[in-house]
């Protein structure tokens, strides 16, 4: 799919084992933005999950939309989109207690802007090296940090799905990270759910990316290989690169 200088690959899907989809994802041009992209992933144990994370990226876009473009207004809508799913759960019992993640990344000027609470993830493939842009915010990943887990044993940690920042439920304190970098012409962005980044390695991301940068194979590929893999949870994923004839801006 072309969007501008663009071409992406995404997809939301339930997999094989939920009921419903709760992931939704966001993808299109704002002005003073340039491209803007979010997965959020509605808290699948919760009543809600769904209309949490519809609601999170409605809001962020409704907020965005009624101020003039700063990029400090990216953190503020996600802080809008947390206390509106605050005060709907209030109004409505079968609510009570949804939450849903958030990844949003904007990319100007060959800029990328990464923001997220939960563990939805950014990653950037450049110059044969995939990075992972944001930080989850989950109990295992604070093991990996503090060297008492690995990477590997946090990815099939049967505690992974332990996430304590995420919009809707209310915590002492909603936690943002933000992370920048650039954005070069051969380069792949992906925004994903753990639906996704819970089968692959960073090793096999990687090995899967150095391929080449169509983006339409890739996604088909990552999606495929989900499927046969079993996806027990929603997968949702967005891949960008820029298309070949254009320059990074």
């Amino acid at each position: 799919m072309r969007l501008g200088k663009l071409e992406i690959y995404c997809i939301t899907d339930k997999g094989l084992a939920r009921d419903e989809n709760q992931d939704r994802i966001l993808y299109g041009r704002m002005k003073g933005y340039g491209y803007i992209f979010a997965v959020a992933d509605g808290l699948g144990g919760y009543r809600g999950g769904s209309t949490a994370s519809r609601l999170t990226l409605k809001n962020i876009v409704r907020y965005l939309r009624s101020f003039e473009p700063r990029e400090k207004n990216l953190r503020s809508a996600i802080y809008y989109a947390n206390d509106r799913l605050i005060a709907a759960a209030e109004k409505n019992e079968e609510l009570k207690d949804m939450g849903s993640t958030i990844c949003l990344v904007t990319l100007r000027k060959g800029k990328i802007l990464a923001l997220n609470a939960g563990d939805s993830r950014a990653y950037l493939y450049s110059r044969g090296k995939l990075t992972q842009l944001t930080r989850d915010h989950s109990i295992v990943w604070s093991l990996v940090e503090k060297g008492l887990m690995t990477k590997e044993e946090a990815r099939t940690s049967t505690n992974r799905n332990e996430i304590y920042s995420t919009l809707g439920i209310e915590n002492p304190k909603l936690q943002i990270d933000e992370f920048r970098c650039e954005f070069e012409k051969k380069d792949m962005l992906l925004l994903c759910s753990d639906g996704l980044s819970s089968y692959f390695s960073d090793e096999e991301l990687e090995e899967l990316f150095s391929r080449g940068n169509d983006v339409e194979l890739l996604g088909e590929h990552l999606f495929r290989q989900v499927m046969k893999r079993g996806a027990e949870d929603n997968v949702s994923f967005i891949l960008a690169t820029y298309g070949k004839e254009a320059s990074n801006g």
